[in-house]
């Protein structure tokens, strides 16, 4: 019986280790910061840090600094076609560069790598990031992990209609 319920214990806590995720949440008046390992939904208006590994992908109204630590992230656009009034066709950046930066962005920016950091102010209509590592979210919004979510908004107002600070 011993012998059965350590097997049976260790089958359990290998699938809690492999599909578990380890969040922390911090917020107090400079913003909310994320740190950890999972996946992270966000959406909101004001500026994203993001510094990990894994995938991203941001539909965003604003701009965006995404820079490659390691020199292997691959970067698609899609942006907004504003005489279609609908996004356009999907593209991939070139590889290789260290720093993209996209000013006035309005689409979906996508970024896969092992290091690399992403800077967004704006209206972030979604965030979806699967990975590791740190997410400081300034302005007003809200965000959910497997385990946890909550608002971030603590220190600095918004007007919904634009991307400006009021405070």
């Amino acid at each position: 019986m011993r012998r059965r319920l350590s097997a049976v214990l260790a089958a359990l806590l290998a699938v809690m280790m492999v599909s578990g995720t380890a969040t922390a949440a911090e917020t107090d008046e400079a913003g909310t910061t994320l740190e950890g390992r999972g996946k992270l939904v966000a959406r909101g208006v004001g500026s994203v840090d993001l510094d990990g590994k894994g995938k991203v992908k941001l539909r965003i109204t604003g701009d965006v600094t995404i820079v490659d630590h390691a020199g292997d992230a691959t970067l698609w656009v899609r942006p907004w076609d504003r005489d279609a009034q609908r996004l356009g066709d999907r593209a991939k950046l070139a590889r290789g560069e260290s720093v993209y930066v996209l000013n006035d962005f309005r689409g979906v920016i996508w970024v896969r790598g092992s290091d690399f950091s992403l800077d967004a102010n704006g209206k972030v209509r979604k965030l979806l990031a699967k990975g590791a590592g740190t997410v400081h979210l300034v302005g007003h919004g809200w965000w959910k992990t497997r385990h946890d979510e909550g608002r971030w908004g603590h220190g600095i107002r918004y007007d919904e209609n634009s991307t400006e600070i009021l405070t």
